[in-house]
């Protein structure tokens, strides 16, 4: 369960992108459309395979982590910077162990499947969790910013405050 823990990060390393239709602001153009209000619903798959080779056996364990998100683009300033909060809607998981046994656990569930309470009770977690980042007009991300709120929804978590600014400051897609 503890190597499962550690690569939860890694879904953070899927890039998405906006629409690619170029926009004005004050006069400076960028790659990525849109206008103040508007909102994106983003859907980030990560997909793993880890494989273990002790002696002459191999193991391979598969995750998918797919995470919900809607991006609302709050402004965008006179360097064409854009200004966007995001809030996490759902989380979901699929562990395929080496002998074909599957876990899946979904943030929409009420209950957790058996023996997955911990896992389901961390991706609740992130569940309307906010930040805003801060981007130039190519979608590298700049700056993060993590309100009080979602530190405090984080307390206790494996994935600390710390630990999701910095995740969130890797998945740019340039």
């Amino acid at each position: 369960m503890l190597s499962l823990l550690r690569c939860l990060p890694l879904f953070a390393l899927v890039a998405t992108l906006f629409p690619a239709s170029l926009v004005q602001a004050q006069g400076k153009e960028f790659r990525w459309g849109g206008k103040p209000g508007d909102e994106y619903a983003i859907d980030m798959v990560q997909t793993m395979r880890q494989s273990l080779k002790t002696g002459e056996t191999t193991t391979e364990t598969q995750t998918e982590i797919n995470m919900y998100a809607t991006w609302r683009l709050e402004s965008i300033n006179e360097e064409g910077q854009l200004l966007v909060a995001e809030t996490i809607d759902r989380m979901k998981m699929r562990i395929v162990g080496p002998d074909g046994t599957e876990i899946k656990v979904d943030s929409a569930q009420e209950a957790a499947p058996a023996g997955q309470e911990k896992l389901a009770e961390m991706l609740k977690a992130f569940v309307g969790v906010k930040f805003e980042r801060l981007m130039d007009p190519r979608g590298k991300i700049l700056e993060v910013t993590l309100p009080e709120e979602t530190k405090k929804a984080l307390a206790g978590n494996p994935i600390s405050p710390d630990m999701l600014k910095e995740m969130v400051s890797k998945y740019s897609p340039v």
